[in-house]
C-alpha cells in the first residue's frame, strides 16, 4: 500500500492524471493478450503480421518512410519475408512495439527469421556505398536523369520530326533501361528517403507500357 501511494504521489506531482498514468500499461497488457488466427488477419487489411506478432498496418503505413503504398500491400498478409527482402535485416521490434497489437495465435506456425539470410545481406550491407542510408547514391541520380531525360528528347523527337525502325529501337532499349533501373527501384522505395519522390517515378512504369499498381502486386 505504501508504495503505491508513493508512484501515486510521483505521479500527481508530475502533473499525471491516475488514470492516464495506468493507460498505456493498460493497452500494452491488453494487446500482449490479444491473439489473432491468421485467418482473421486475412480479413483485416488494417493488419499485419510479422514473426510471431500482429502489428497495425493502418497506423504504421503513413509513418512508413518508402511510402504508404507498400504496408497497404501487405495489409491483411503476413510481411515478415517481405520486410527481410526489402530491408535486409532483421525486424527492429522495440521500435514497432507501438503498432503491436498481438500475437499470432498458437495453432499458427510463424514464419521464421532466415538468419543466413540475414548474415548474408549483413555482408552485403558493408559493401555498398556509405553516406546514402541505403538510397541511391548522386551517381545513380545522373544515370537515372541521363535515361529519363534522354528518352523524353528522343520521344519528342519521333513526335515531332517522324519515326523510323532505328530510333524506334533505341527507343525501346532506353525504355528498358527504364523499367530495370527507374522505376524498379522506385517502386521498390530504394531511391529516395521522400516516399513521394519514390512514388513519382514509380510511374514510369506506366509510361513506358506497364502499369505501377500490378507490378507491385505481381513483384
Amino acid at each position: 500500500k505504501l508504495v503505491r501511494n508513493l508512484a501515486g504521489g510521483c505521479r500527481l506531482a508530475l502533473g499525471m492524471a491516475p488514470s492516464a498514468a495506468h493507460a498505456g500499461s493498460a493497452e500494452t497488457r491488453a494487446a500482449e493478450l490479444a491473439s489473432y488466427t491468421r485467418k482473421a488477419v486475412e480479413e483485416r487489411p488494417d493488419l499485419t503480421i510479422v514473426g510471431d506478432a500482429v502489428y497495425d498496418a493502418k497506423a504504421f503505413r503513413e509513418e512508413h518512410p518508402g511510402g504508404a503504398h507498400f504496408v497497404s500491400l501487405f495489409g491483411g498478409r503476413d510481411s515478415t519475408e517481405a520486410f527481410m527482402e526489402y530491408h535486409r535485416r532483421a525486424w527492429p521490434k522495440a521500435r514497432m512495439s507501438k503498432f503491436f497489437v498481438g500475437s499470432l495465435d498458437s495453432a499458427d506456425k510463424p514464419v521464421q527469421a532466415d538468419e543466413a539470410y540475414l548474415k548474408l545481406a549483413a555482408k552485403v550491407n558493408a559493401l555498398l556505398p556509405k553516406g546514402s542510408g541505403g538510397f541511391a547514391p548522386w551517381t545513380y541520380w545522373l544515370k537515372a536523369a541521363a535515361l529519363l531525360g534522354g528518352a523524353v528528347a528522343l520521344e519528342g523527337y519521333m513526335l515531332l520530326r517522324g519515326k523510323t525502325v532505328l530510333l524506334s529501337l533505341l527507343l525501346g532499349v532506353m525504355f528498358a533501361l527504364i523499367g530495370l533501373n527507374v522505376q524498379h527501384d522506385a517502386n521498390h522505395g530504394a531511391l529516395s528517403r521522400n516516399s513521394s519522390v519514390n512514388y513519382l517515378l514509380g510511374y514510369a512504369q506506366d509510361w513506358i507500357g506497364g502499369n505501377m499498381g500490378l507490378w507491385l502486386q505481381e513483384h
